[in-house]
């Protein structure tokens, strides 16, 4: 079980990067989904990263042209 949690928090760790997590919604809803899944395994509340509002490629982000 240990090996299994290593791994998981290394994924979470991989998708908690700078431009993986704050690419767009999706992405930090995986992140977030990924760190509830580690918080069940240790017994502890997740840490939800909030929205930044400096995403670059948001693509739920849609401004009217014009």
């Amino acid at each position: 079980m240990e090996k299994k949690l290593a791994s998981l928090k290394e994924l979470v760790a991989i998708q908690g990067n700078d431009g993986n997590w704050n690419y767009d919604q999706y992405m930090r809803g995986m992140y977030n989904g990924m760190d509830v899944a580690v918080a069940i395994l240790e017994g502890r509340e997740p840490i939800y990263r909030d929205d930044p509002k400096k995403a670059s490629n948001n693509c739920f982000n849609l401004t009217k042209a014009g």
